[in-house]
């Protein structure tokens, strides 16, 4: 197959049945018409759109992560508070009354740190729930029922907005309950 150069475009005669058919094809592969310079530029101003958008995909990426460590650790919560009322209910050892509880410090403890009993060395399920944040209401002889509820402060990866002041943390409430009798 014959090829001849042509001001930066090549030229390509394939042999047909009877005929001669003449192909152009630019040096990078488009068809002709095209120069090196304009195939330069087009490629410079790729360049610029991915550098206008690249801070705000970065942004959008950092936003769902954040989204959804927020859900999980709101998830935690709940668990933890599932697992305090459990214990609360469960754990009435030596007692035959329907409605009475564990010791409330120890239900605080399953919240807070897993376990009832805590040592020196005890670190929290999270980061900024504390001992404080976890309210516990009493079954009554109308309800007979445990409540367990927490607030706990949720704190960004990026917990203030650049160039102020302003916090990013956000705090949500969680609550669970379970009857104790009948």
């Amino acid at each position: 197959m014959p090829v001849c150069i042509e001001s930066n475009c090549i030229k390509t005669h394939l042999v047909g049945h009877r005929d001669m058919k003449t192909i152009n094809r630019c040096t990078y592969g488009v068809v002709t018409g095209e120069t090196i310079s304009t195939r330069n530029k087009q490629q410079g101003l790729a360049a610029l759109e991915f550098i206008i958008a690249l801070p705000m995909l970065l942004m959008l990426a950092v936003l769902v992560i954040d989204v959804g460590r927020a859900l999980i650790q709101y998830t935690q919560v709940n668990k933890a508070l599932q697992n305090g009322v459990r214990y609360a209910v469960v754990d009435t050892y030596g007692t035959l009354d329907f409605g009475s509880i564990a010791d409330e410090a120890n239900i605080k403890n399953v919240v807070v740190y897993g376990t009832p009993t805590t040592t020196g060395t005890s670190e929290p399920l999270l980061d900024h729930l504390g001992l404080d944040d976890v309210a516990l209401t009493a079954p009554t002889g109308a309800s007979k029922e445990v409540t367990l509820s927490a607030s706990y402060t949720y704190v960004p990866f990026f917990s203030e907005l650049p160039f102020s002041d302003v916090s990013l943390a956000f705090t949500f409430d969680a609550a669970t309950k379970m009857r104790t009798a009948p």
